[in-house]
């Protein structure tokens, strides 16, 4: 039985559950993995199967599937759990079973695991990975490589009342949401083939870094080289938007378009997939385009929902540039249900 149920001062199994699985969530995400929580899903017997966490990730060389099963009780796992989370893995056909277990896990169950091949976080590998495990807020925010911060939150915000005052004070518009917040950007290098010159064509390759937003995996900006060296692994606490669109799905997209327009015949259509690479970043007449390297980069932000006669609209902050990020407002206005959410979180 799980005993803290019984301390009214403790909080209960549902809320720690909930989350633990946030938590790792969140540590799958900040490494790159796609994921999906509390997932249905049906395996190749027929069984539906409730997955707490599952974890995606895809690059050129391997795709792997990870299922995450998260035990949030002060007692020790015992062997059924175990035996359960293997006939989902199998069923489902996934590479990999993580069972996150901080009450620990007995030494049967443990030894079951081993066997299975199913990885075991215990208490002490938890509070590594995730930190202690409580029903509020990690006391250890997940970590990232994120652009360096140089502008304070009080001049932010003075950057939004100055924008929502509107001219001589006329137009004025109310904050009904406002803080900092970390947005996600997939920075990929791609490498695009290109045949030049009409008598002898000479196949040249062009590599360019271009940065995608994670919310709907559009491409927003070009970057003048690697940003690594811009970057800096730092703990990302507080609010973070979520990482709607990962590398592996935009990359699909960019392929998936150039596989499309070599296998059209009308012009018409080769017209429309040569546009859509080019919305992507990508040169109309490039062979086969290729990522070579990507980055999972945070910018750190500060986010203020403004409304007025107008609507709603957002202003964003650079905190690493001092100044508006015109193109993350457009895209954040789009998507300003999103951004009151990881305010309130």
């Amino acid at each position: 039985m799980d005993q803290a149920a019984h301390d009214e001062s403790l909080p209960g199994p549902g809320e720690r559950g909930r989350d633990l699985e946030r938590r790792v969530a969140d540590y799958f995400s900040v490494h790159g993995y796609e994921v999906r929580r509390n997932v249905l899903l049906v395996g190749r017997s027929g069984a539906r199967h409730e997955v707490d966490v599952l974890a995606e990730r895809t690059d050129p060389a391997v795709s792997v599937s990870v299922v995450v099963e998260c035990k949030a009780r002060t007692d020790a796992i015992t062997t059924e759990p175990v035996a359960r989370l293997d006939w989902m893995a199998r069923d489902l056909t996934l590479d990999k079973a993580v069972l996150v277990c901080p009450g620990g896990i007995s030494p049967a169950a443990a030894e079951s695991a081993r066997d299975l091949g199913i990885e075991v976080w215990g208490g002490a590998e938890v509070g590594a990975r995730l930190g202690a495990v409580t029903a509020g807020p990690p006391t250890v925010a997940p970590a990232g490589l994120a652009w360096p911060v140089v502008m304070d939150t009080a001049s932010a915000g003075r950057i939004v009342n100055r924008e929502s005052g509107g001219l001589l004070g006329l137009g004025r518009e109310h904050v009904s949401a406002e803080g900092p917040c970390w947005l996600g950007w997939h920075a990929l290098e791609l490498s695009e083939p290109v045949r030049e010159g009409r008598l002898r064509p000479r196949l040249r390759t062009r590599r360019h870094w271009l940065l995608y937003d994670t919310l709907e995996g559009g491409l927003v900006r070009p970057a003048a080289d690697d940003p690594a060296d811009q970057l800096e692994q730092r703990p990302l606490e507080g609010a973070r938007l979520p990482l709607v669109m990962t590398a592996e799905r935009v990359v699909g997209s960019i392929r998936q378009a150039a596989a499309r327009r070599d296998e059209v015949v009308s012009e018409s259509a080769r017209r429309r997939h040569e546009q859509r690479l080019e919305r992507l970043g990508i040169a109309r007449d490039a062979e086969a385009p290729r990522v070579e390297r990507r980055r999972l980069a945070w910018q750190p932000l500060w986010l203020a929902v403004l409304e007025g006669r107008g609507g709603r609209r957002i202003v964003a902050v650079d905190l690493s540039l001092g100044r508006r990020d015109d193109e993350v407002e457009e895209l954040l206005t789009g998507q300003i249900s999103t951004v009151e959410a990881a305010l309130a979180a």
